[in-house]
């Protein structure tokens, strides 16, 4: 069997609905080189795993599936599907998402190929909101988004603003990341790769869409109160910290309280999350002062 150029990394879980749109955005790749897809099935209790193997049975030259015999756990079904990774260059899409251009990969192989500087790269995409299913075309571009491009490190370290169905990177350039996963407890893989490769890479961006990101209700970036979102940002800080202490890079508290501040109003005025956010400040008030008042009664007189 021919060793792939470009290896797909799909992780899935309870995705039934839309895990042949994923596989398909994949298989119609037109491409000058081979490819395969690796998809971590990790344990499903709908029928994404009979969907994936199916496809897999008709597609046994491309379609490569990891079958755990119990749930793993987003990180480490991430982690094993990146070892069973081949190839040179590594696509990512998760089972829920999914390709909408068929030269997608060959554009960001062409990228690399002639930008041997660079070891990740993204593209534009639509945003797909569920259930009302509202879309967005190329969402970037319609929002004029600022995409940071080259040395993007220390423009990463405040805020992400990729899509991760997008990514393509060097493999070489992503070693090391999985170990540094095994010692942490991150909640999510992404961020923290993209921060790994920025550190030795330079990060490119090709303006035009070329994938759906679905915005599910039941999503890790879909959250139905604030303490949800807080919870989520929380832990993408201690991603972040993590990087800010091995790189030992230099960061404006004032730069990194302003961002936080942007995005929390983003999404309580987009979510209309207000009364969400009054309870959960309320909450944290209340224990402040439970605290200390439990410090008043225990102190000597």
């Amino acid at each position: 069997m021919i060793k792939p150029l470009v290896s797909i990394c799909m992780i899935t879980y309870n995705h039934e609905k839309y895990i042949a749109q994923a596989i398909e955005g994949v298989l119609m790749q037109k491409t000058s080189f081979p490819f395969e897809l690796v998809i971590g099935e990790d344990c499903s209790t709908d029928n994404t795993r009979s969907t994936c193997i199916e496809y897999q049975n008709r597609f046994p030259d491309i379609i490569n599936i990891r079958l755990p015999v119990e749930n793993q756990g987003m990180i480490k079904n991430f982690i094993q599907t990146m070892r069973a990774c081949q190839g040179k260059y590594i696509g990512y899409c998760e089972g829920d998402d999914y390709w909408t251009d068929p030269c997608k990969l060959q554009k960001q192989v062409d990228f690399f190929e002639s930008n041997p500087q660079y070891g990740l790269c993204f593209t534009d995409a639509d945003i797909l909101f569920r259930p009302s299913n509202k879309i967005i075309k190329s969402f970037d571009l319609s929002h004029k988004k600022y995409m940071p491009t080259g040395d993007v490190l220390e423009e990463l370290i405040y805020i992400n603003p990729y899509k991760t169905c997008t990514a393509m990177f060097r493999s070489c350039a992503a070693n090391g990341y999985n170990e540094i996963l095994d010692d942490n407890k991150f909640q999510f893989a992404d961020f923290g790769l993209w921060l790994h490769i920025a550190k030795n890479f330079k990060v490119g961006y090709l303006k035009e869409s070329t994938a759906v990101y679905r915005v599910l209700k039941n999503s890790a970036s879909h959250f139905d109160s604030y303490e949800e979102f807080n919870s989520f940002i929380k832990s993408w800080g201690e991603v972040r910290s993590y990087f800010i202490k091995k790189y030992m890079l230099k960061v404006s508290k004032i730069k990194t309280l302003f961002f936080r501040l942007k995005i929390s109003l983003a999404f309580i005025v987009k979510n209309k999350k207000f009364k969400s956010f009054f309870e959960y400040m309320l909450k944290i008030i209340y224990k402040k002062i439970a605290k200390l008042q439990s410090k008043i009664l225990v102190s000597p007189r």
